[in-house]
Order: structure tokens, then sequence, then C-alpha cells
């Protein structure tokens, strides 16, 4: 229900809170304050629960959504610390969870799922445990995967280099590269004939 003052409609309150109001009643400046700011919770939470809706997000890309919506500093502190209580928001799991969507569908090096993850506003130390948990050479073994069918004419010293600056290009190290050129192609038959 909304609350007019002077014709304007100002905020929404439930209507619980409603019962207790008459038309034509003054409210004090506190009065005002509190349902404003309730108000602003609420719509703060709903905007934050749809933005949710969509895919799995950080808590700093919550944070930073509802800032661009201008919601007032205290609403979003309540909304961000409500949808924590409800785990609704789990940095941990978050980034968990983008690892392995990385992993199963685009394979990233360690260091790009770091970078990927502090542009999401994920700390440190939990970039930290979650990137221990990568098999950075299966990752990269599945990087090269697609990639190796369009390389099969090549000579052995042509695909190791090919697969060797692909992966560094990828942002894995040069010995995970060599690690993950000798799993995918030099097993029996994968890879090219020895020349």
């Amino acid at each position: 229900m909304e609350v007019h003052l002077d014709g304007i409609a100002v905020f929404s309150i439930r209507l619980l809170e409603a019962a207790h109001l008459k038309v034509g009643q003054a409210l004090n400046s506190q009065d005002i304050e509190r349902f404003s700011a309730k108000d602003a919770y609420r719509r703060s939470y709903g905007c934050a629960v749809r933005y949710l809706g969509a895919r799995p997000r950080s808590t700093k890309e919550v944070e930073t959504h509802l800032k661009r919506k201008h919601f007032p500093a205290m609403a979003i502190r309540r909304t961000i610390t409500r949808l924590c209580e409800q785990k609704y928001l789990d940095d941990d799991a978050f980034a968990t969870g983008w690892i392995g969507h990385r992993a199963r569908l685009k394979p990233r090096s360690c260091v790009v799922l770091r970078q990927e993850l502090r542009q999401k506003g994920i700390p440190s130390d939990i970039i930290d445990r979650a990137i221990e948990t990568v098999d950075e050479v299966q990752m990269a073994c599945k990087s090269i995967e697609k990639r190796l069918k369009s390389w099969t004419s090549l000579d052995r010293l042509e695909m190791e280099s090919k697969v060797l600056r692909y992966l560094n290009y990828k942002g894995y190290s040069h010995e995970v590269a060599r690690q993950a050129y000798r799993q995918v192609c030099t097993a029996p038959g994968t890879g090219p004939e020895q020349q």
C-alpha cells in the first residue's frame, strides 16, 4: 500500500502496518524515516532476489547491482546480510561453482580463473581455496581437445609447437602445457605419427 505525503507517493508499507494509519493522519519525521527505510529494504531485497534468479552471483556483484539501482547503503547492507544468512549468497560456493562450470564448458588456466574470480569480487583467501581443487593439466587437456582435429596433418614437432603456443596463450604455464601435450598427443592412437 502506498503512503502519500502532501499528495505525493513517498513509500509503500505492508497492509498490517497500514492498518494502524488513518487518512489524514500526521506522521512525524521518525515515522517517515522508519517507513521509508523498511520500504527501501523490501524493494532492495526483491531486486536482489530477481537478480540472483538469472544465475548465481558473488556478494560483490549483488552489492554493485543494488548500488547501480540507487538503493540506500543501509538497505543494501541489510539485504546482503539476509541473503547470506539464507545461503542465497555464499562466495565459497560461488567460487567452487564457477570453477566447476569452467572445467565442464570452458576450461581455463588457474591464472585466468583467479583473474575472473577477482573481477567478481571474491576475496583472495576464498580464491586460493577454490583454486587448490583445480587439476590444471586436465583443464589444459580439455582446452586442446577440440583443436587437435585441425592439427592432425602436422608433424610431431609442429604439433608440439602449436599446442605449447596455444596453451601458453591461454594462460597455462610452460610446464603444465608440456604435461598436457604429453598426455593428449603422445598417448597411443593420438597425435601425429612419428616422422
